[in-house]
């Protein structure tokens, strides 16, 4: 594996215990050492991809470059703009991250006749900003979701995630939301794009086996999951789906 570029969730780099972080950033020199490229994707989009690097320095964990992070927003437009290059009128909800892509693909802001309502988390939404974002997709619009998590920590609580809202905008509309948060094989698959390289030219590392490990074995490439000293007679692994290599820790991986 190690002549391969390895595509992390971001999600998984930082979720760790403070060891965790350790052995991440012992993973990071050896990336470092050995030349070997890696691209960090999240489905974050309340944060630029800056921001996102100062996450990872804040943990503890190195200095990685924004070039090297790929977020969920990032690869609906990316989609978009392959697929529909003409379709350019958007309402964007989330936050800076999301905007910062929508900006970058030149898309223009159309609350009246859009062609995608492109959502992530936004805190601040009320029920009749929801009602009226409804309407676009009434009107035609096509919902697209960047941030499945159906829900988040905030200030330690569980909060409901951008995917619950998807959920309830779904069955209001009628329509089934495009995806390319953590979980889609879509992600993926314009992380593949982005780095110009196929499937056979990259390992996908995660902590989730549903949302990291399914979605890449589903395009044909290669995985590792990291277990973090948890079981996994519980993940849903089968004969038929199952990672290639199986690992408890970042330390681990360096080996």
């Amino acid at each position: 594996m190690m002549n391969k570029c390895y595509i992390v969730s971001l999600e998984t780099l930082l979720g760790g215990s403070r060891n965790d972080h350790d052995g991440a950033a012992v993973w990071l020199q050896a990336m470092r050492s050995n030349d070997i490229p890696l691209l960090l994707v999240s489905e974050q989009s309340g944060r630029q991809r800056d921001q996102l690097v100062d996450l990872v320095k804040e943990a503890g964990i190195g200095n990685v470059f924004a070039s090297e992070i790929y977020t969920g927003a990032m690869a609906a437009v990316d989609w978009i703009l392959r697929n529909y290059p003409s379709h350019k009128r958007a309402v964007g909800i989330g936050g800076k991250g999301l905007h910062e892509a929508l900006r970058l693909g030149e898309f223009s802001v159309d609350h009246r006749n859009p062609n995608w309502l492109i959502m992530g988390m936004h805190r601040n939404m009320s029920y009749m900003d929801y009602s009226y974002a409804l309407q676009s997709l009434l009107r035609g619009a096509k919902l697209v979701s960047v941030d499945n998590r159906m829900t988040q920590k905030y200030e330690g609580l569980d909060m409901i995630g951008n995917g619950a809202v998807i959920k309830m905008m779904e069955a209001a509309s009628g329509q089934k939301a495009l995806s390319f948060g953590r979980g889609s094989e879509e992600l993926y698959a314009q992380a593949l794009r982005y780095l110009d390289l196929n499937e056979a030219r990259v390992v996908v590392v995660g902590d989730d086996f549903a949302r990291d490990i399914v979605p890449a074995n589903a395009l044909g490439i290669e995985t590792v999951l990291i277990t973090r000293g948890e079981s996994i007679m519980n993940m849903g692994i089968t004969n038929d789906s199952h990672p290639d290599y199986i690992v408890e820790d970042f330390y681990g991986l360096s080996k």
